[in-house]
């Protein structure tokens, strides 16, 4: 058992982080059309594996995408209600990371993406138990960036890319993944592309717009990608944009995370206009993945990861009286009740106190009550106090 080596120097907590295992746990909720709560499913925490996305199909089965820090790829193939059915490994391949999968219907195929360190982007076509099909390759172009895919029913794809200036570039691919053409808009000052999304081929699509002031616009395109209107959201204080959502009825949804780490998500009608919010959390530790489309059926599904649970150090509040913890970049006020020391390998972290003007700092103190003098070992997933009593 490896530990963290805390010493204790007057009001400031130095935290010794030593090397401990990566894990990753994965919540799926799954929701009704109106984004109330049906169930939970979850998987992990699994050392060294992170969650990357989930892709829902038309049945309501779903695949779960892991990475490995090693780059290897895991699909997990779930049924209507996110019970594993089978696994696919792929890879690793040097130089290249698993970023994305897709898969909007059950019979048709789903794409595994990758993206490799020098910008190229490869496309796996990947059969109905996710056999390998074929691979088509894309890049890489000086300036230009990766953003996502998006895949419509009848099969073809769309790969958004950015540049530099912020200018966005929409590919649009065949059901064999083959150029048909591309559309650009921008650059807009202080605009960047963060998704394109389209659901049904003959449909509309959205183009999502974020600015630097946190402000969301989403760009209602047809089905060659032309302009038709613009809807903007926010920005909103301590809110910042997850994902965009497509419903096959031309609705949408917008996730949003707030920095307490509470989720919110608007239900739009077919021509973006606000409609309603359905709220969840904050759940400590847990923070929103991906809110995904569901093609054909009324429910959807929201994923939430932890990530390095284990090694996590919570810092919490004890006494009658209050005060400030800070460290790193993190602040916990007088209105706030604990804060997480995240793992970091091989560094010190300072954890810092300051009292309100009414109260005092007490000392430091274990889970169970004993006062932390001078050096403390602890083990990862500790929990250490601050106590604060009033004057």
């Amino acid at each position: 058992m490896k530990f963290k080596k805390i010493v204790m120097l007057g009001t400031v907590l130095c935290l010794g982080f030593t090397v401990v295992a990566m894990a990753a746990q994965v919540s799926i909720y799954k929701l009704d059309s109106n984004d109330s709560f049906i169930q939970a499913k979850g998987y992990g925490p699994f050392t060294d594996w992170t969650a990357v996305n989930f892709s829902r199909a038309s049945d309501n089965s779903g695949r779960l995408l892991w990475r490995h820090t090693t780059g290897k790829a895991s699909i997990y193939k779930l049924d209507a209600n996110a019970n594993l059915l089978s696994t696919k490994i792929y890879g690793p391949y040097s130089g290249w990371t698993a970023v994305q999968y897709e898969r909007p219907t059950s019979t048709g195929y789903g794409r595994l993406v990758w993206e490799n360190t020098s910008g190229k982007v490869s496309l796996y076509k990947l059969n109905a138990n996710d056999g390998y099909v074929q691979t088509r390759g894309f890049g890489p172009y000086s300036g230009w960036t990766f953003v996502n895919y998006s895949q419509s029913d009848d099969g073809s794809g769309y790969l958004l890319w950015r540049d530099s200036s912020g200018k966005a570039s929409i590919y649009k691919l065949d059901a064999n993944d083959t150029f048909q053409s591309t559309k650009s808009y921008g650059p807009y000052s202080e605009w960047t592309p963060v998704q394109y999304e389209r659901l049904k081929a003959s449909g509309t699509a959205r183009l999502v717009f974020q600015n630097t002031s946190g402000k969301i616009s989403l760009y209602k395109l047809d089905a060659n990608n032309n302009f038709i209107q613009a809807r903007g959201f926010g920005p909103y204080s301590d809110w910042s944009f997850v994902n965009y959502a497509q419903r096959d009825d031309g609705s949408g949804r917008l996730v949003w995370q707030h920095t307490t780490g509470k989720v919110s998500i608007y239900k739009l009608d077919e021509n973006d206009a606000f409609q309603s919010t359905k709220s969840y959390g904050p759940f400590s530790g847990w923070t929103p993945v991906n809110y995904n489309r569901s093609p054909g059926v009324a429910l959807t599904i929201l994923t939430g990861s932890i990530a390095n649970a284990e090694a996590n150090t919570l810092i919490k509040k004890a006494g009658n009286g209050t005060g400030t913890i800070t460290a790193i970049d993190q602040v916990c006020d007088v209105t706030c009740l604990e804060l997480v020391i995240p793992y970091i390998a091989d560094e010190q972290v300072d954890v810092n106190v300051t009292p309100a003007g009414d109260s005092y700092f007490a000392g430091w103190e274990t889970a169970g009550g004993v006062p932390i003098e001078n050096i403390y070992y602890a083990e990862p997933g500790d929990t250490v106090f601050a106590v604060f009593e009033l004057k």
